[in-house]
């Protein structure tokens, strides 16, 4: 069993479901529908107990599924009293389940089971990587638990892991479960997207979503209409209306860079080097240096973004610049 929500008339529904298999297929049906507020279905006999009621068990029994207990009070844990949750938290910790070790059969339905765009979802979400190159490379383990699950069962699993995404972060996370990063050659595609051109990339993202949305074994066992489905809406409306996040994995991507395409200089003398960083920045020395860390960050990114390769500009004065810039940070510490 696993709980869904399901918004309806832009209010949130929450029903029991459970993924059976038909016909070699993973399909989901609804045992139990909760409404709005599940929390009126628990009662609190005093103390620091609580019990789900009757109706749920009876309504799940009614519906041809089997009752349990024990799973359905942690489903709906996140609606029990705060006070009450914490005192079970404390002294009903879940008895940890040693995992059996993958098998060949594990194996191979992994392989051939799980769709690409799962595989995708799961790694970003366990790793964290924009780089996907070694998606394949990543244990078996840790994709078992998409196995035997209906579609509607693995969007729901996906709706509830992406919660721990912020937003600065979602966007960045789109771009690479729908692998943008495959029709861009330069290096920032794998590390940073943000430096890319921007109509370019959400030209290919409109393409890749349009393209899951039609990809009938993708949505096998869950019915469809000629609207884009509500599950790849999020991702829709999760991609333009969020921003690329802070520019961290761009200035990873510079460090990478100059570290790449550094070579040995003899060090310039004193005057020579104010007058390459009054000439590179585009102001006296004297202002650079009178400059904040953060006025002079500001107008380092400015630059870079002129003088990068990408853009047309020098791979020398690039690298001069990025060199440049850490020199005065390291004054302004």
């Amino acid at each position: 069993m696993y709980l869904a929500k399901v918004i309806i008339e832009g209010i949130s529904h929450f029903f029991l479901r459970e993924s059976y298999r038909k016909d070699d297929i993973w399909c989901f049906r609804d045992l139990f529908s909760f409404g709005p507020d599940p929390s009126v279905f628990i009662r609190y006999p005093g103390g620091n107990s609580f019990y789900i009621d009757e109706a749920v068990e009876e309504g799940v029994l009614r519906e041809g599924g089997i009752y349990d207990e024990n799973e359905v009070e942690q489903l709906l844990m996140a609606f029990v009293d705060p006070y009450i949750r914490d005192v079970v938290d404390r002294f009903c910790r879940p008895l940890s389940r040693k995992l059996s070790k993958l098998g060949v059969d594990d194996k191979r339905r992994i392989a051939e089971e799980i769709h690409i765009f799962d595989r995708r979802r799961l790694h970003y979400l366990r790793y964290g990587a924009i780089d996907q190159g070694r998606i394949y490379k990543a244990p078996d383990k840790i994709f078992r638990i998409l196995l035997d699950k209906s579609r509607d069962e693995l969007e729901q699993y996906f709706l509830s892991e992406e919660r721990v995404l912020q937003s600065r972060e979602l966007k960045q996370y789109i771009y690479v479960i729908f692998n943008i990063q495959r029709y861009f050659t330069e290096l920032s595609a794998r590390l940073a997207p943000a430096a890319l051109p921007t109509a370019k990339v959400d030209d290919r993202f409109v393409e890749e979503i349009c393209a899951l949305d039609g990809d009938q074994g993708f949505w096998i066992g869950l019915d469809r209409d000629d609207r884009i489905h509500p599950y790849l809406r999020r991702y829709l409306t999760g991609y333009f209306d969020n921003q690329w996040p802070e520019n961290r994995a761009s200035e990873e991507y510079i460090r990478r860079f100059v570290n790449e395409h550094r070579t040995y200089r003899p060090p310039a003398s004193q005057r020579t080097k104010m007058e390459v960083a009054s000439t590179l920045f585009g102001v006296s020395w004297e202002d650079l240096r009178s400059m904040s860390q953060r006025e002079l960050t500001r107008l380092y990114r400015k630059k870079a973004h002129e003088l990068h390769p990408d853009k047309g500009g020098e791979q020398e004065k690039f690298v001069d610049l990025t060199e440049l810039y850490k020199a005065l940070s390291e004054r302004n510490k």
